[in-house]
């Protein structure tokens, strides 16, 4: 399986073979700098269309053509260009920079405190997600959304069933590359398509903020991901993840 997507402006390439192990390359030949892989589906090998230059699922340059008359020419040094990679339940994280903190230091506490919380997400599939795209600068966006002084005008029909004051909520620094935020639901509120109580679990709004371009968040029923894709400085791609628990009904 081969899934294409563009991170920050680079064009990457996600695969999974075989082994069902997922691995991340930049989509660029080493040849000419041709995308390799033009759109997601199923294919054994890697095939740049401009002039058939063809890798492995591990990234190796399998074939070259009219190579072999070079002597000097070693497939080895032509690799796609790698990237990280981390499955976390039915998400795929990765990043662009191979000298960055392993994920597991990214998000070091965060895990065991949403499980704490009542999420696994590992109980959860792929819902449904959206697409905009918004004409602002990504730090001004960001800068925006990881508190709720906004939700009562800019998310009335959220902060409705939230309580906005201040001192009944709690925003925290949960570690080096990430905030968490909790707002307790209002009482007679029972719940929506993604909110739910849970029994013996307190019936709260939870938002994690990972640093520097994404969010999860989750309450009681599911949990969702907003992921921004920076465009120009002054545009960005904003896309809304939902995930569901395993078996809910498409209805």
């Amino acid at each position: 399986d081969v899934y294409v997507r563009n991170i920050a402006g680079v064009p990457i390439v996600l695969v999974r073979d075989a082994d069902r192990a997922v691995r991340g390359y930049i989509n660029i030949c080493r040849h000419r700098g041709h995308p390799v892989v033009i759109s997601s589906g199923n294919q054994p090998k890697l095939r740049c269309h401009q002039h058939a230059w063809t890798y492995g699922l591990d990234g190796k340059l399998q074939q070259a053509p009219r190579s072999e008359g070079d002597p000097t020419f070693d497939p080895a040094q032509f690799g796609l260009v790698p990237i990280k990679t981390h499955v976390w339940g039915p998400m795929v994280w990765v990043n662009l920079n191979l000298e960055s903190p392993s994920f597991d230091e990214w998000v070091k506490g965060m895990p065991e405190l949403m499980q704490q919380r009542g999420l696994d997400v590992n109980d959860h599939e792929f819902g449904f997600d959206h697409t905009w795209e918004i004409n602002c600068n990504w730090k001004v966006f960001q800068d925006n959304t990881i508190e709720c002084y906004h939700c009562p005008t800019t998310h009335p029909e959220l902060a409705r069933v939230l309580e906005m004051k201040p001192s009944l909520q709690d925003i925290r620094v949960g570690g080096r590359y990430w905030i968490h935020h909790t707002i307790p639901f209002r009482q007679g509120f029972e719940g929506s398509l993604t909110t739910k109580k849970v029994p013996g679990v307190p019936f709260n709004y939870y938002y994690h903020w990972v640093f520097p371009t994404t969010y999860l968040q989750h309450s009681g029923k599911g949990f969702d991901i907003g992921s921004l894709d920076i465009i120009a400085v002054d545009k960005i791609r904003f896309r809304h993840i939902c995930f569901m628990p395993r078996g809910t009904s498409v209805e």
